[in-house]
């Protein structure tokens, strides 16, 4: 099950830094080993294009990232076509073959950029990264305002030193629209939580007027062959008046119970925030030098609120809750699944081609930038 994000802001290349390229290829040979020393069953090719979206007051990093499983005369993709009867099917084809089938792909298999009345159309990934690094990195696209959807995509690391492992949140881009520079600038996402009866927590409904919910975001795991559930935490402001907010926050528990079951399923829209929080310039703020810099009139204070301005509190980084979907408007939907077996990696099997070592690719603090919920 995917996580349905959409965004509109200033769309950019990010930037190359000594951690890592802002556009990457990476090629391995068949036979070449890996770094557990075993040698690759076949070649593979990876592409990964970042991208940085502002977006209001909000700052997201984005990726497309796309693999091929061979070069690009053996490689095989695997998509869905739509069959004239409605339904979908899967198709494979070789990738040297790709624009003789992209007129059948199922519109939500593809890869879009829309530009007015100019549409490009892409099979891949590993297609799609390299035209949107071209087209960006032009003159005619600087300073535009874009629409872009995608999905989130959940990833789980263990670090083989100190066997911690942590969950990283990607933004995978497959729709790109140029827009008018006037449009409203947002940042959201439709998303679904397997909750529990330990789900709420109300210990801010008075005083600051929110509750969180806490849940697991199911996830197809292609290797457990069913969804895995990720802990993912949502943050629910009442925007009600003080008098109301235990009202409203008792109907909204009500929606949200789970009756006789262990896990039920609710669905939220949500808008993605990631930024610096602003706050007013106050004289607590300086240092006792600035201070006394100020008493002897060797700077004023309009050079220190100048220089201080806003943006000088902590970082904040959460899914604030706009509502429900519609799916649940009558309430969360009881399930058969249990906890034990959402969490579980399922039955050993033996591991496909890795589509990138991240052990060999990026160290711990690469793997941090990855993450704006971290």
């Amino acid at each position: 099950m995917s996580i349905r994000f959409e965004m509109i802001g200033k769309l950019d290349l990010a930037k190359d830094s000594d951690k890592r390229k802002g556009f990457e290829e990476l090629r391995y040979k068949k036979g070449e080993r890996d770094k557990n020393g075993q040698p690759r069953k076949n070649d593979f090719i990876s592409r990964t294009l970042r991208l940085t979206m502002k977006s209001n007051k909000d700052f997201f990093n984005l990726r497309i990232k796309g693999n091929l499983f061979g070069d690009e005369n053996t490689a095989v993709i695997k998509s869905m076509k739509k069959k004239p009867d409605g339904t979908y099917e899967g198709v494979e084809f070789k990738y040297k073959d790709r624009e003789k089938y992209i007129g059948e792909l199922a519109e939500f298999k593809k890869f879009v950029f829309v530009n007015g009345e100019e549409r490009h159309e892409f099979a891949t990934e590993y297609d799609y990264s390299m035209f949107v690094h071209d087209k960006l990195s032009s003159d005619e696209f600087k300073g535009k305002t874009f629409k872009i959807i995608g999905e989130i995509e959940y990833s789980n690391y263990t670090n083989p030193t100190t066997n911690e492992t942590k969950t990283y949140t990607n933004y995978d881009i497959n729709r790109i629209y140029v827009v008018k520079d006037d449009v409203d600038q947002f940042a959201v996402a439709n998303i679904e939580l397997f909750i529990n009866e330990d789900a709420i927590d109300d210990s801010k409904v008075v005083e600051e007027g929110i509750f969180t919910v806490s849940g697991y975001v199911p996830q197809y795991d292609g290797k457990k062959k069913s969804d895995k559930g990720y802990f993912q935490m949502l943050e629910y402001p009442l925007n009600i008046s003080k008098d109301k907010r235990e009202l409203k926050f008792n109907k909204l528990k009500g929606l949200l119970d789970v009756n006789d079951c262990e896990l039920a399923k609710m669905g939220f829209k949500v808008n993605l925030i990631n930024r610096v929080e602003e706050v007013d310039f106050d004289i607590s703020m300086v240092t006792d030098e600035e201070k006394e810099l100020l008493e002897l009139e060797i700077i004023s204070l309009s050079e220190l609120k100048d220089s201080y301005g806003s943006g000088k509190g902590g970082h904040i980084s959460k899914m604030e809750i706009e509502g429900i979907t519609k799916n649940y408007k009558l309430g969360c939907i009881p399930t058969t699944i249990t906890l034990s077996e959402l969490l579980s990696d399922g039955e050993e099997k033996q591991e496909k081609e890795p589509e990138l070592n991240l052990e060999g690719s990026l160290t711990d603090d690469e793997l941090d930038d990855m993450d704006i919920f971290a």
